[in-house]
């Protein structure tokens, strides 16, 4: 598992655009090689709105849609590993770290048992 933060500790995109590059570099490659989303962590419990505000896009057409902060879980199967890669991606978390650890901790124990079956085929 990797994981890469949005925010302050991302000077110069750093992370997120280090993980950015590797993804699309393995799409590249080959069409097997595929991100595939896998889980998306729900913001309400572990996001200050003020801190890490939504985002209003307007499309060609006026209608307007909301993008909230939140975290993102990929899995990607490299045949040149051993196992699959687990890429954690989003905005840093204002609060409730504890829970939000534990809940990608949970996330990656139930991943180990199924990956092969979700994201390997």
């Amino acid at each position: 598992m990797v994981i890469a933060f949005s925010g302050w500790n991302d000077a110069g995109e750093g992370a997120t655009g280090a993980l950015d590059h590797l993804m699309n570099v393995w799409s590249e490659l080959s069409p097997k090689i595929l991100p595939i989303l896998i889980a998306d962590v729900d913001p309400e419990e572990f996001y200050d709105f003020q801190v890490n505000r939504p985002r209003v896009f307007t499309d060609e057409t006026s209608n307007r849609s909301i993008t909230w902060p939140t975290t993102k879980v990929y899995g990607i199967a490299l045949a040149s590993l051993d196992r699959d890669l687990v890429v954690v991606v989003g905005e840093e978390p204002s609060m409730h770290w504890k829970s939000f650890t534990q809940e990608i901790l949970n996330l990656a124990d139930d991943l180990e048992v199924s990956m092969v079956v979700t994201v390997g085929s």
